[in-house]
C-alpha cells in the first residue's frame, strides 16, 4: 500500500495516476471499493463514518474500527493508493464534531503512513516521497 497525503486540491490524484501508471477507472471516489485500487478522499470516508458513529463512539473506538476496515481493504488490494486530504492544518475548528474528525483523520493516517510501504506528501502537484520501504528486507 501507498498513503499519498497533502492539502485540499494539491494534485494527489494527478500524481497518483501518473507515478501509478494505473487508469482512471480504477480510481474509487470517497467510497470503499474493493474493485478499485485508488482509494480517493479517506478524509470523505471517515468523515461518512464517523456520521454514523459519532457521539456514540469514543475517538479511540473509531479509529480501531476505521484502521480495521482499511486493513481489510488493503489486504484484498496489497497494491493500493490511498489519498487523503491532510486536515489537521490551520485553524482549530469551534464544533465538537469537526474536532473529533480532524483528530479521528490524523490518527488513522498515523497508523497507516506506519503500516505503508510508501508515503508521498504533495505539493502543488509535485510529489515528495517522505517515507520508501520498497527494498526493505526487515
Amino acid at each position: 500500500m501507498e498513503l499519498v497525503i497533502g492539502g485540499r486540491a494539491s494534485g494527489k490524484l494527478e500524481y497518483t495516476m501518473k507515478v501509478s501508471g494505473l487508469p482512471i477507472e480504477t480510481v474509487a471516489d470517497g467510497v470503499m471499493d474493493e474493485t478499485k485500487q485508488i482509494l480517493y478522499s479517506l478524509h470523505e470516508v471517515i468523515r461518512e463514518w464517523m456520521k454514523e458513529d459519532y457521539p456514540s463512539l469514543a475517538e479511540a473506538e473509531m479509529i480501531a474500527k476505521y484502521l480495521g476496515r482499511l486493513y481489510e481493504y488493503t489486504e484484498k488490494n496489497p497494491n493500493c493508493f490511498v489519498l487523503c486530504d491532510e486536515v489537521g492544518l490551520g485553524v482549530v475548528p469551534l464544533e465538537a464534531f469537526e474536532r473529533s474528525y480532524r483528530e479521528v483523520v490524523g490518527r488513522v493516517l498515523c497508523e497507516l503512513a506506519k503500516f505503508s510501504r510508501k508515503v508521498h506528501r504533495v505539493y502543488y502537484g509535485i510529489g515528495v516521497v517522505i517515507k520508501d520501504e520498497t527494498n526493505c528486507t526487515h
